[in-house]
């Protein structure tokens, strides 16, 4: 193979890494690259052996006429592809030196399948396995076999390409799959959600925390970070940020634990109406912390005034066993005022509002009033 043909076969795999629809296409150019007849990329599942997905390139008629059956029997039963599952990835199996004319004369899968299709050399190799699963690649010929001085030493050159671009797909597929899962979460939340790093460089965000940017004046969203128009409150905000995505994490403690995001709450003036934003850490293993970062990332929930807060009070009465006075208070933290604002809307004395925030902490088994809003913001009623 020229030098240009193989730089242009290995930028093809690597284009193939964006999407599977792309593989047929690199396995195209692999099969004419090695004079066969069908390239064929499948991943099989070890135990079960059986053929989950195959895709293959080269001759097309023969692909449309095998595929079928292979996929539904004879993927099951291919002495080649559990040759190559066997061996390390990487290793390249040569199945005539494995496979003979008397083997082949009385192999099932020889004599109902691949012969009958035109079929019968061919080479192949393990990509990877990875939870039970290998994924192989196969070059097949009708008459004639593959060699070791010919086709061996640019195949295990292209290995290492393949096996990147397989990976790299991977990392793609899950990265996808899980910003999706986490965009779906922030959906179904009933506030406005953020998921930020460090700086309130937003990463995530759902349709009621556009809305609400776009139109509350103490806040808005500017080249992918989240400004506050108040300078004090804006670095408030960032402090808040910076502890929740905890900068230290992996420090140990004095008592041998590590460190972990502290939880907050900011106030932020929404229109006529002082708000809230509580900010939650997330954790690399959570949904939204694995969708958006391993480096640390925090929730930034904002309160909704329209959200029917009797939900909660019922809730907090009935699982928590408080009373309906402590559950007012409770929903009065939540829309951003402090206890002497909550006694004043709810005309009761301040030292009562006191004690009725002290039964909720110890009844939630909240140590201070920022956990006790994390708790009330993850209540079903509010999903």
């Amino acid at each position: 193979m020229k030098e240009g043909e193989y730089d242009l076969l290995v930028g093809e795999i690597y284009e193939a890494a964006w999407s599977f629809e792309r593989w047929p296409r690199a396995l195209e150019l692999i099969a004419k690259a090695a004079g066969a007849d069908i390239a064929q990329l499948y991943l099989v599942d070890i135990r079960e052996r059986a053929i989950l997905v195959s895709m293959a390139g080269g001759d097309a008629d023969r692909i449309l006429a095998a595929t079928p059956s292979y996929l539904e029997y004879y993927g099951g039963i291919d002495p080649r592809g559990a040759k190559s599952a066997a061996a390390r990835p990487g290793e390249w199996i040569l199945c005539h030196e494995h496979f003979d004319a008397t083997y082949a004369s009385q192999s099932e899968f020889y004599q109902d399948f691949l012969l009958p299709h035109g079929m019968r050399y061919g080479i192949g190799t393990s990509l990877s396995t990875q939870n039970g699963v290998s994924t192989l690649l196969g070059l097949i010929h009708e008459d004639r076999p593959f060699s070791r001085g010919h086709h061996l030493p640019w195949l295990q050159r292209l290995t290492p390409h393949l096996q990147r671009s397989l990976a790299l797909n991977r990392r793609l597929q899950q990265g996808a799959w899980a910003a999706a899962t986490g965009q779906q979460f922030l959906e179904r939340l009933a506030h406005p959600a953020v998921v930020c790093q460090e700086g309130a460089i937003v990463v995530q965000l759902n349709q009621k925390a556009v809305q609400l940017l776009q139109k509350n004046p103490g806040m808005k969203l500017e080249s992918s970070r989240l400004v506050c128009k108040s300078t004090k409150t804006h670095s408030a905000l960032l402090e808040l940020i910076r502890n929740a995505c905890n900068v230290r994490r992996g420090v140990l403690e004095l008592d041998g634990t590590l460190c972990s995001g502290e939880p907050g709450v900011l106030k932020l003036q929404q229109g006529d109406s002082t708000g809230m934003v509580c900010v939650i850490p997330l954790s690399a293993s959570s949904c939204l912390g694995e969708a958006v970062t391993a480096e640390g990332s925090a929730l930034l929930l904002f309160n909704n005034p329209h959200l029917d807060t009797e939900s909660t009070v019922r809730w907090l009465k009935d699982f928590y066993s408080c009373t309906a006075a402590e559950a007012r208070v409770a929903v009065q933290l939540l829309h951003g005022r402090s206890p002497a604002e909550a006694a004043l809307s709810l005309s009761v004395k301040l030292p009562t509002v006191r004690t009725h925030i002290s039964r909720l902490l110890e009844k939630t088994n909240s140590r201070r009033i920022s956990d006790l809003i994390h708790l009330l913001l993850s209540l079903p009623a509010f999903h």
